[in-house]
């Protein structure tokens, strides 16, 4: 476990060093997370790393990022994610291979687009000077 816990503080601190460089931004954490069971399943995968040594880390860190990414959802929906990302989770660790393996980075990268590029742009176009002076003189004035 020690493995893992250096892993995800070196991965999170990367992170937050390549942000500064990124005209977006990536919660530090939910990538060193990420990145870290991505890296400890093509471990596993390659034979690098026991599956028996390491399967509950990384039931413990996938299931961390189903619920990050529950949070991260402003509806409703948190608990279909949840329970849903928990099954597709157990599917991945009882099924391991290098098409699982694919398929999970490309739901990471979706996720990623959907929760920090998409919003991220939507801010910018709205951080229009004007428009955020009309909204603060209504706010004046609603009460």
């Amino acid at each position: 476990m020690l493995i893992t816990i250096g892993l995800i503080s070196v991965v999170t601190l990367a992170v937050s060093v390549v942000n500064k460089l990124l005209s977006f931004r990536v919660c530090p954490v939910c990538a060193g997370v990420s990145l870290t069971w991505l890296l400890m399943t093509a471990g596993i995968l390659t034979g690098q790393l026991l599956i028996t040594d390491y399967q509950l880390p990384l039931a413990i860190l996938m299931g961390g990022t189903v619920v990050g990414v529950s949070n991260k959802n402003k509806n409703k929906l948190k608990a279909p994610i949840v329970l849903s990302g928990f099954l597709l989770v157990y599917y991945a660790l009882n099924y391991l291979n290098w098409t699982i393996f694919w398929i999970e980075v490309a739901v990471l990268v979706l996720i990623m687009y959907a929760y920090f590029i998409v919003p991220d742009k939507k801010l910018k176009i709205g951080d229009n000077p004007v428009k955020v002076k009309e909204i603060e003189e209504k706010l004046k004035n609603c009460c």
